[in-house]
């Protein structure tokens, strides 16, 4: 992104600041559709080229989204790719962040300190909650970005929450997104890549290490 993109990205952070307090007493899915409609419009106002793919994977179904992690704002390029309600999983530091703490509130983010044990534990427990509560969660597996077009190693452990609530894991894969790691005009195309689902009967019995290599090998697969 260029430095004048950057300004406008300030700038932008405006209306969501104000839009964030006006809908803070609104229902989760009116609040997810108003930030899904911003992110859209951010990259289409950054003129961020800009796919999705593996649309016909979409549902309204419970879900545990599991997706690589390569840029500051890779939030806002899943936020625009997906539609249906969902919340995030993140590192407790961004719950410090202007507009980022207001909105991680209104969506219900599970934030927590990655170096604190116990809160690594009521994480896991605190999403599995969700989840059997029918609320879908995405989870960089990750932990952190890897600023390149290269996969980091999943943390074992990452996926607990879907085997506990025993919903389907979907596969994303983003592509090109560590190019917004530069700041000039991007060339390619940033693609959102979206897997088929693995079903809870299809990871039944598969140890966290076995599960976390086969989600693993699906997003390497869906960014070739």
């Amino acid at each position: 992104m260029t430095i004048f993109n950057w300004f406008l990205g300030v700038l932008w952070l405006i209306p969501a600041q104000i839009m964030g307090h006006v809908l803070k007493n609104k229902s989760f899915s009116i609040k997810y559709s108003w930030l899904h409609r911003w992110c859209v419009f951010f990259i289409k106002a950054n003129k961020i080229p800009f796919k999705v793919v593996g649309k016909h994977h979409f549902s309204q179904d419970t879900v545990f989204y599991a997706c690589n992690h390569q840029s500051f704002i890779d939030p806002i390029l899943i936020t625009a790719a997906i539609p249906f309600p969902m919340t995030y999983i993140s590192k407790a530091e961004n719950n410090k962040l202007p507009v980022v703490r207001l909105w991680a509130k209104n969506i219900e983010m599970i934030a927590f300190d990655r170096a604190d044990f116990n809160e690594n534990v009521a994480m896991l427990r605190s999403a599995a909650r969700k989840l059997q509560e029918g609320r879908s969660i995405l989870i960089f597996p990750e932990g952190t970005r890897s600023k390149t077009d290269q996969l980091l190693p999943f943390k074992v452990g990452a996926l607990l929450p879907a085997t506990l609530a025993k919903v389907p894991i979907v596969p994303v894969a983003l592509i090109n997104a560590d190019l917004l790691n530069q700041r000039t005009k991007i060339k390619r195309e940033i693609v959102v890549s979206i897997g088929e689902p693995i079903l809870p009967h299809e990871y039944k019995g598969l140890s966290h290490q076995q599960l976390s290599d086969l989600v693993f090998d699906k997003i390497i697969k869906l960014r070739n």
